[in-house]
């Protein structure tokens, strides 16, 4: 389960963005989006009520931190926009903003990646948890108008194929699973974070944007 926080998807600048209103959602559940983007808060994290839409990015970052104790550094990206993804060494991905940076979906000829811009990380990890929160955008039709509408659903980790890097790419650290702490082999240490995510099982229906991404270490 988890909690979605509705935002004015019509403010600019999005730091300035409204909660429009809370919802709470099971597996499978679908959750009207209408003119709103969401960010979502799994049942695991622990936030006081926010006061804006920066401030309930804020806590989501550290709730995230303080779910795995032992830890001290989150490097948090909310993903409201493409800010932190490297387009050069992205492919068939979708690039956008208010939580529309995601995997394609199918006919892309080729796999779906994406790839964060290199990080120095300030220190040179031994373990490590990378946190993803993929979801889909499901279109429905109004029995009554006709009219297509948007609602949030949550997607599946399943189809998705993890990596992360702490040596700006020399070597890749793969298999990752999204929540699981993960060593860090000394062949593989260093202080420079990349991340990529991709799908390559041609199981991608419809584009999956990610909520949030974190790696804590």
């Amino acid at each position: 389960m988890a909690t979605i926080y509705l935002i004015d998807g019509h403010t600019n600048p999005i730091a300035n963005s409204q909660i429009n209103d809370v919802q709470f959602t099971d597996v499978n559940d679908q959750v009207p989006l209408t003119d709103n983007f969401p960010i979502r808060i799994g049942d695991q994290l622990s936030i006081d009520e926010p006061s804006s839409y920066s401030d309930l990015l804020a806590k989501k970052g550290l709730a995230l931190l303080a779910d795995f104790p032992g830890f001290a550094t989150i490097l948090f990206d909310d993903l409201t926009d493409a800010t932190g993804i490297s387009a050069a060494n992205s492919t068939s991905f979708v690039s956008g903003s208010r939580q529309t940076v995601g995997l394609s979906g199918p006919g892309t000829g080729s796999d779906s990646r994406l790839q964060t811009v290199a990080t120095a990380l300030g220190s040179t990890p031994t373990q490590f948890v990378l946190v993803w929160e993929a979801f889909q955008v499901v279109y429905n039709e109004d029995p009554k108008t006709g009219r297509l509408t948007r609602s949030y659903q949550d997607g599946t980790d399943a189809s998705i194929e993890a990596e992360v890097s702490f040596n700006n790419g020399s070597t890749f650290i793969t298999g990752v699973q999204s929540g699981v702490m993960t060593d860090i082999l000394v062949a593989d240490q260093g202080s420079t974070g990349i991340i990529r995510l991709q799908d390559s099982s041609d199981s991608i229906t419809t584009p999956t944007y990610f909520n949030s991404l974190a790696l804590i270490y």
